[in-house]
């Protein structure tokens, strides 16, 4: 079975440097956005399981958007002090 970004989700959250994407299918452009909509980081998720650096955001509420292969799906994440 093909994995889809439909299931992709985050493996912990909160996250504190690391957030941990799984079952994704790639590739996937991802961008990541604050409370207020300001795009704060993007880049290309280039395998199932993936990690992006998010130890430069602040403590606080983030948006994950995840587009590719005709998909499309946001989650959300906490980024707490570590």
């Amino acid at each position: 079975m093909k994995a889809t970004k439909k299931n992709a989700s985050i493996l912990s959250n909160p996250v504190t440097d690391l957030l941990w994407l799984q079952n994704i299918d790639t590739p996937m452009a991802y961008t990541i956005y604050d409370k207020l909509g300001q795009l704060l980081l993007e880049g290309e998720v280039e395998s199932r399981n993936y990690e992006i650096d998010v130890g430069t955001l602040s403590s606080g509420f983030y948006l994950i958007r995840l587009e590719g292969n005709g998909q499309d799906k946001t989650l959300p994440f906490v980024v707490v002090d570590g």
